[in-house]
């Protein structure tokens, strides 16, 4: 019976034909990212800033909203530990996002639990408020994105 031989050969020209069909050069227009980050884990909070590099880099316009104890990552005198590879820490990577555009808050809640002022925030990073996340959140244009 030849029936295996005959159905790998249709699956094989099946899948060169659907990667044909989708170059990578013919990729789709870059979706906006709204990126909620959360995690305290140095690991978890270098991926998602890596991926919203990745992002920006295509051409999207990436926000992200820090909170709980991510939100410590917008402060200007805390450090985070590097990851390696590439031995830099989240709070750089967040730094050079910034430097790509990217508009990073903290919840609006974030400064007074920690009786914390706006001061205290890393140049360029503010304060978000409900209506406007909620907006956010209600745009179908916005790949929403946590961590």
């Amino acid at each position: 019976m030849r029936v295996f031989p005959t159905t790998l050969l249709i699956l094989s020209l099946s899948l060169t034909s659907a990667i044909q069909a989708n170059p990578a050069d013919e990729l789709p227009e870059p979706t906006d990212i709204f990126l909620t980050l959360t995690s305290e884990d140095p690991e978890i909070q270098f991926m998602a800033l890596v991926i919203s590099m990745e992002a920006a880099k295509e051409g999207a316009q990436v926000r992200i909203l820090l909170c709980g104890e991510a939100g410590d990552l917008a402060l200007s005198d805390v450090e985070s530990p590097a990851i390696l590879p590439p031995e830099i820490s989240p709070a750089q990577l967040l730094e050079r996002l910034l430097e790509h555009g990217a508009l990073v808050q903290v919840c609006a809640i974030y400064l007074p639990q920690r009786e914390l002022d706006p001061s205290e925030l890393r140049e360029g990073i503010t304060t978000a408020t409900p209506p406007e996340i909620a907006a956010i959140w209600q745009d179908s244009s916005q790949r929403l994105l946590s961590f």
